[in-house]
């Protein structure tokens, strides 16, 4: 006998499932119909209505499942509500879904219409949850950032493919990664992404689509040291090889914590060491005393298609990881790689404090100042018609008109200036020091954790922020809008209310405040947030 729970509450998780008939046994099958409610107060910033069939047949003790669910995004309740103190009125027009709408009809966007918004430069939140036991409201880190024609994946926590197989951000579609640190909820998605990106790249290729042998596709993997050796372990240990893909691994050296806690053989607690009260009693000289597993090259899993590179930390106390080769300094550098449309940006890393060991990066990304061009009506009207002139005023050089007669200054025909867009992501962490703050230094976005509400002992304890510090911050660097991750799965709907509220409090109205959740979408408009 099956019990069917049914709900009336208008907001919160909703999942149902139809009837269905069972074609292996008709007269032995029972189909039935499930509610399973999950409140978050009495208005929703999340809705996620899951209809599950189940099939149910039982022959010789034997039971067969099939389940099918689509997942519908919403920031209203069924009235058409909006809370103001969980979806922040000003970001609203910006926020979406990045749910595939092709999947299912009924999806629909988050709040107001954003087809006016140029999409170039969209984050895409694919995993919000902290780390520990995992939510089915929030799934390990994951956050894209698509600019132009690609898109960079910061952290890829467990749980990233089943993300990407319901949103419109597909795993060929990643060119760059950028991992915070080696803790778990951060990289356990890692491997699995790779080796489901060479299965994409391999169908490609053998279907005549656009990638060949000679042009695999290159995948760029930024992080800490010990990146590599995890990847190749992994891959080692579970009889993988990369073949279709070329992924470079790209370690940020000369940090603090850089090789992590010192691990050798000696550390490592045996059997045989342990005395009566179960402490080591350390016999003898260690087997391969000194090694280090973040920083030793191992024979035994390399693979010629996974490479291993170092980048240096630089006399500013940062890590350069792209500067764009028309930058005004001259500056270039061409590890990220690019695709798509020509898009001009810079990438750097910086370290931050976690925990003792814990190599821990926060990442900014952000736009070359874009070249201002010609209005052709004013230019025309001066007496400068189309041609090399042009280009002159482009580069911030006086012309003369084409009769000669007067002289043009480039303000008098260029359109306004638009200011570059900067993202800025920190991984988890109790302290940011001044050299990750001076990079983030106003932000449009920045994206910070809020693992613990309020308790900055307890958080800084655990390596961790709280809603305050993370307001705080954004203050610091005078970041257009903060945008929160990492959230605890013990966390409700009345504390993602409290999550903001303490952020306001210590932002003191310096920047636009959200909480992310998983497949919301935040577009950046061309110039970025001008919230007057």
């Amino acid at each position: 006998m099956f019990l069917v729970g049914r709900s009336r509450e208008p907001v919160g998780i909703h999942c149902r499932a139809s009837s269905a008939s069972c074609k292996l046994l008709p007269t032995s099958c029972t189909s039935y119909d499930y509610a399973l409610q999950r409140y978050h107060g009495n208005n929703a910033n999340t809705i996620i209505n899951a209809r599950s069939t189940l099939l149910v047949a039982l022959r010789h003790q034997t039971r067969c499942f099939q389940t099918k669910i689509s997942l519908t995004f919403t920031d209203q309740d069924d009235h058409g509500r909006v809370d103001p103190d969980v979806v922040n009125p000003k970001l609203a027009p910006y926020i979406k879904s990045s749910l595939n709408a092709a999947r299912k009809n009924n999806i629909r966007r988050l709040s107001a219409d954003t087809d006016g918004v140029t999409s170039d430069f969209v984050i895409s939140f694919l995993g919000t949850g902290s780390g520990g036991v995992q939510s089915v409201d929030r799934l390990s880190s994951a956050t894209v950032l698509r600019l132009g024609g690609q898109a960079f994946l910061f952290d890829a926590g467990e749980g990233l493919q089943r993300q990407m197989a319901l949103c419109r951000v597909k795993p060929l579609d990643i060119s760059n990664i950028f991992i915070t640190h080696l803790h778990g909820d951060h990289v356990y998605g890692l491997a699995g992404l790779l080796l489901t990106m060479q299965e994409s790249a391999s169908s490609s290729m053998d279907n005549g689509g656009r990638n060949t042998l000679d042009e695999r596709p290159v995948v760029n993997i930024y992080g800490p040291s010990g990146t590599y050796n995890f990847i190749a372990m992994m891959l080692a240990l579970s009889f993988a090889q990369i073949r279709s893909i070329s992924v470079m691994v790209y370690e940020l050296v000369g940090g603090e914590h850089d090789g992590g806690i010192m691990r050798t053989h000696r550390d490592i607690d045996t059997p045989r060491d342990r005395g009566g009260s179960g402490r080591r009693k350390g016999r003898g000289p260690p087997r391969h005393q000194g090694r280090n597993v973040f920083l030793h090259r191992y024979d035994e899993i390399k693979t010629p298609w996974l490479q291993r590179r170092r980048i240096e930390k630089n006399c500013d106390g940062y890590w350069t990881l792209h500067r764009s080769s028309h930058s005004a300094d001259g500056a270039t550098s061409t590890s990220v790689e690019r695709r798509g449309r020509d898009k001009e940006f810079h990438v750097y890393a910086g370290e931050v404090a976690h925990l003792p060991g814990v190599q821990t990066f926060g990442y900014v990304v952000e736009e070359l100042v874009p070249q201002r061009n010609i209005d052709p009506e004013k230019a025309k009207a001066l007496g400068v018609g189309p041609g090399r002139k042009y280009r002159d005023l482009k580069k911030g050089i006086p012309v003369l008109s084409d009769d000669g007669t007067k002289t043009i200054d480039p303000e008098d025909v260029l359109f306004d200036r638009v200011e570059p867009r900067k993202f800025a992501l920190i991984g988890d962490n109790c302290a940011v020091p001044q050299t990750m703050t001076h990079l983030c230094q106003d932000a449009d976005v920045l994206i910070h954790e809020a693992t613990v509400s309020d308790d900055k002992i307890k958080a800084t304890s655990r390596g961790h922020a709280t809603a305050s510090m993370a307001g705080a911050l954004a203050k610091d660097v005078q970041a257009k809008a903060l945008l929160m991750n990492h959230i605890s799965s013990a966390v409700s709907y009345d504390d993602i209310k409290g999550i903001t509220s303490k952020a306001k409090n210590a932002n003191e109205g310096a920047s636009q405040i959200q909480v992310a959740c998983d497949f919301m979408e935040v577009v950046v408009p061309k110039g970025g947030f001008r919230f007057d």
